[in-house]
């Protein structure tokens, strides 16, 4: 959102090309994971060291506001609920959520812990 115009109610401005759901990490040298909803389908693509994102590919075709990656390469891609694909891209199932998710993290003590964050709650659930 940004101001046009004159200091006033009548000057804001919205662009949903301009919303940003989450940050990730990524470091130069490595894949990084980043899903587009209105492609519908999520990537990995190799970080550049000036942070430049290059060779992409499709590493599951479902794209939403956010994926996560666990330990063993599965990925899973907040979508209306959250879908868990293999690190092959094949679906494995369907994590049902009381509201849309908006952001996946994961974490805890042991980094098996999917944190699920919608519009009004947190969720969490062992993976």
């Amino acid at each position: 959102m940004w101001n046009q115009g004159p200091d006033d109610h009548q000057g804001w401005r919205w662009s949903d090309t301009l919303d940003a759901y989450a940050l990730v990490t990524a470091k130069p040298g490595e894949r990084v994971f980043l899903t587009n909803g209105s492609e519908n389908r999520t990537y990995s693509g190799l970080v550049g060291a000036g942070g430049a994102v290059t060779d992409l590919k499709i590493v599951a075709d479902r794209g939403g506001e956010s994926v996560a990656r666990d330990a063993a390469g599965n990925l899973y891609v907040a979508n209306g609920q959250v879908f868990v694909y293999d690190p092959a891209g094949k679906p494995l199932r369907r994590i049902d959520v009381p509201e849309r998710p908006l952001q996946l993290i994961l974490g805890g003590a042991d980094g098996r812990t999917l944190f699920i964050l919608t519009h009004h709650t947190l969720y969490s659930m062992k993976i």
